[in-house]
């Protein structure tokens, strides 16, 4: 019973990130004017999504630091 209420956790957890990631590709160039807005260089948005999408599959996985 822990070890599925501890994977559902982490797929909800996840959940969160991947969602973020993929709606950050769908909103490539808004998302891109956004954070230069803030003064945040449009170039790292790659690797944000790299990181909410592969930091999503690596809960789910069950990688952990």
């Amino acid at each position: 019973m822990e070890k599925t209420a501890t994977l559902i956790g982490r797929i909800l957890l996840a959940h969160i990130f991947l969602l973020a990631g993929i709606s950050k590709i769908g909103g490539y160039a808004a998302t891109q004017g956004w954070m230069e807005a803030m003064g945040v260089s449009g170039t790292l948005l790659p690797f944000v999504i790299a990181l909410e999408i592969g930091g999503g599959l690596a809960l789910i996985l069950g990688f952990s630091g």
